[in-house]
């Protein structure tokens, strides 16, 4: 090959791995939001039930369904929401084990499980800065998080400023921090992926409910399969996770409350199809609180 295309071809090259890296980058803020925000959302939950600590005993888990899907107001002043953005079921896991040593009166735990919770696997996607805040703030090791960006640095320079975000109570942080602009038949195409892939998450399912099994002052695990707009419900198949999830928690005192068609969510409670607004939150929490109170 002569020797000017060889040149002509390398010169290339770093534009095309700069262009590439930034669309990267540009999707990864796009879809999970910065650092700086994820961290300050991570944080600030978990110090709310830090600083509640002797009086917590209902704790919600799970990814933004949950974040955005469910308002502790409408449970009780004991009950805090510590769902964040794209957390799996590996991540739910480490939370709880985090805060079983943290919460002497934890009775309850509700987990959202989703479409997408059976494969999700949050090292395996381009949101390093969130795999790097939970191992800042919580210890959670990923052992495929590689951190050539420098976030653990980041995390510890957030962590010596106020990133309190104005008042918050519960963990029931809104507006939302959602930038989707996929049809919906792309968002159940996506969800459903992870749902068929061959690395199963459901083992940290039922590691959650184990534990809570083993607790003196057992109060229950209660899984959560959240509400859909009725363009993303008719694209999925009937059942699609209770009878799975069913066979996971047989035997056990956990409890499934699967919404996933429930008549009474109509368009106007979501923001999207699939995220609840405050509306929405509002009468799935009180639907969950009619459960956990039978």
């Amino acid at each position: 090959m002569p020797k000017f295309l060889i040149n002509l071809m390398l010169a290339f090259i770093p534009i095309q791995a700069w262009r590439k890296a930034l669309r990267k980058k540009i999707r990864r803020k796009s879809l999970f939001g910065g650092l700086g925000d994820i961290f300050t959302e991570i944080k600030t939950k978990r110090d709310i039930v830090l600083v509640h600590k002797d009086s917590c005993n209902i704790i919600a888990l799970g990814s933004s369904h949950g974040a955005y899907g469910f308002n502790p107001e409408f449970i009780g002043e004991n009950c805090f929401n510590l769902c964040t953005n794209s957390q799996d079921l590996y991540t739910a896991e480490k939370v709880l084990r985090y805060m079983l040593k943290k919460l002497p009166d934890l009775k309850k735990v509700i987990l959202f499980v989703d479409v997408f919770s059976k494969g999700w696997s949050l090292e395996n996607t381009s949101a390093e800065h969130i795999c790097a805040s939970y191992q800042y703030l919580y210890g959670i090791q990923y052992p495929l998080f590689n951190d050539k960006h420098n976030y653990l640095k980041q995390c510890k320079k957030l962590d010596l400023k106020n990133l309190i975000p104005g008042e918050n109570k519960n963990g029931y942080l809104n507006p939302p921090k959602l930038n989707f602009t996929d049809s919906v038949e792309a968002r159940v195409q996506a969800h459903l992926r992870e749902h068929n892939r061959e690395l199963c998450q459901y083992g940290h399912l039922k590691n959650i409910v184990s534990l809570m099994e083993h607790k003196d002052n057992l109060g229950g695990v209660f899984l959560v399969v959240p509400p859909y707009r009725s363009d993303y419900q008719r694209l999925l198949s009937d059942d699609l996770l209770s009878s799975e999830v069913k066979k996971l928690i047989d035997g056990t005192k956990a409890q499934l409350l699967d919404f996933s068609k429930d008549m009474d969510f109509s368009d106007k409670n979501f923001y999207d199809y699939d995220h609840l607004n405050p509306t929405g939150a509002e009468k799935l929490s009180k639907k969950i609180k009619e459960f956990m109170n039978d």
